[in-house]
């Protein structure tokens, strides 16, 4: 088992033609090793979140997924889903725009 850190990260993730967009900026990493720990011995995780190419819900996941080689399946929503997830998780809004459906971030 690899050791995570960034440069294996960015390593592996430059090699990957196959990126979903991410909606947030920022990955912990000791989250993401623990959930890549997890994936490596065949734990199940919850299905990721997808609205067309933008990651939603599962960013860690999708990001050991990737690391391990562990396949991860995601749900894709629509645009009405979307808005419900975001406001129940009550955490950094992202609201699509009636023009072209370009995300804009609210904190």
């Amino acid at each position: 088992m690899t050791k995570l850190d960034r440069s294996f990260i960015l390593s592996v993730l430059r090699n990957n033609d196959q990126l979903l967009a991410p909606a947030q900026h920022k990955i912990c990493l000791p989250i993401l090793n623990r959930i890549y720990k997890k994936m490596i011995y065949d734990l199940k995780f919850d299905d990721m979140k997808v609205y067309e190419n933008l990651i939603i819900d599962g960013h860690h996941r999708y990001l050991a997924s990737i690391l391990s080689e562990v396949p991860l399946y995601h749900i894709k929503l629509c645009r009405q889903k979307l808005s419900l997830q975001l406001s129940i998780t009550g955490k950094r809004m992202l609201t699509l725009s009636k023009k072209n459906g370009i995300p804009k971030k609210r904190f």
